[in-house]
């Protein structure tokens, strides 16, 4: 699965925090990492998404801890519109971010882009925004410094599952001008 032909994915494994919050999904998604042969987990990426606002840093932290034997990196993200990163901070998450469409129609905006970005370089972490569906969201995540971006703004939607590919700024709008006004 992670290894086709000679070339090697990542792969992202989004997991909604309601399900590991209870002690039934828990143990399921436990079950099934069990199963997976050693191997593979140098090729999964966690991401713990829609966390709840006010969660507690020690039951983010447990299931950080629940899941870091499983694969390479954990990540989550920010409860819409939270201001406080305090459960996010020292829990051994290796990236954090948002997912935009979580927010519904208030999503974050430059100012809390930015606060993101500054909180996750204190604490030497890596940043995410998923969904990003508009140039102008594109161009201040891109500002803020955010490492790992996505969403029909980046690219179309594809059929097949395909590499993450980095481009340079100059080819990511190159591509948007023909693909949102071409």
């Amino acid at each position: 699965l992670a290894v086709t032909a000679g070339k090697q994915f990542i792969l992202a494994v989004g997991l909604s925090y309601e399900m590991l919050g209870s002690p039934a999904g828990r143990e399921a998604v436990l079950a099934i990492l069990r199963n997976q042969p050693r191997e593979l987990r140098s090729y999964l990426a966690f991401v713990i998404h829609q966390v709840p606002h006010g969660v507690a840093q020690t039951k983010l932290g447990s299931l950080v801890n629940l899941l870091r034997p499983f694969g390479r990196t954990v990540s989550a993200t920010l409860a819409p519109h939270s201001h406080l990163f305090r459960a996010h901070q020292d829990i051994g998450l290796n990236n954090i971010g948002v997912a935009l469409s979580e927010f519904g129609a208030h999503p974050p905006g430059q100012h809390e882009i930015e606060e993101l970005a500054l909180f996750a370089r204190r604490n030497h972490m890596g940043t995410f925004v998923l969904h990003i569906n508009n140039i102008n969201t594109l161009k201040f995540v891109q500002d803020a410094g955010i490492q790992q971006i996505g969403g029909s703004a980046v690219a179309a939607i594809c059929e097949e599952p395909r590499g993450v590919w980095r481009l340079t700024w100059q080819q990511l709008m190159s591509e948007q001008i023909v693909e949102i006004w071409g």
